[in-house]
């Protein structure tokens, strides 16, 4: 791909990251192109559907994910910080997230399917060994507590967001860990 249409191509994904988070994916795609400062025949070169640009965008905070997984140093404190890194993310890409699983038959969704397997996968499999989650904890356990945690901070006013994420982190991680352990003693603020 040329370099002007790479750089094309990725004005428009945070384009649509910005308008999906701020107008949900449904957002007209009149105002991916028109934030991103392009055409609409720019759009549906790099484009072919409203799914395929959800997709594109979801891959954002999937990376970020998997980056942090695999450069976190600390598998003792891996599951507490992956879910507060998750929420953020999630907060921001929710809607891409949503409409990109619609297309499951499009080679990218595989793709992102396999990807998002493997950041869950890391994150169970490092919690296991450092016992911070107890045996029997499933890959599905771990993406119920992303799924809760985000849905606990929708409704959190700014003010209380900050210490009830953190209460709702911790309540998580006790949940998971196993019997007697104390690896999630934390202070709240």
């Amino acid at each position: 791909m040329r370099s002007d249409a790479q750089k094309h191509r990725k004005m428009l994904i945070e384009a649509a990251a910005r308008v999906f988070a701020t107008q949900g994916a449904g957002a007209p795609l009149e105002a991916v192109y028109t934030e991103a400062g392009l055409g609409r025949g720019t759009l549906y070169r790099h484009f072919r559907s409203r799914s395929d640009l959800a997709m594109a965008v979801y891959e954002i905070p999937l990376n970020e994910l998997l980056a942090f997984v695999q450069s976190h140093p600390d598998d003792r404190t891996l599951l507490k910080e992956f879910l507060g890194l998750h929420r953020s993310l999630a907060t921001l890409y929710h809607s891409s997230a949503i409409l990109a699983s619609f297309d499951t038959s499009a080679k990218l969704f595989g793709e992102l399917k396999e990807k998002s397997e493997q950041v869950y996968r890391d994150v169970l499999d490092r919690s296991l060994v450092s016992g911070t989650v107890r045996t029997g904890t499933s890959i599905e356990d771990i993406r119920l507590a992303t799924r809760m945690l985000f849905m606990a901070s929708l409704d959190v006013p700014p003010s209380a967001g900050d210490r009830t994420v953190a209460k709702a982190i911790d309540i998580l991680c006790r949940g998971l860990a196993p019997e007697n352990c104390n690896a999630f003693d934390t202070v709240l603020p």
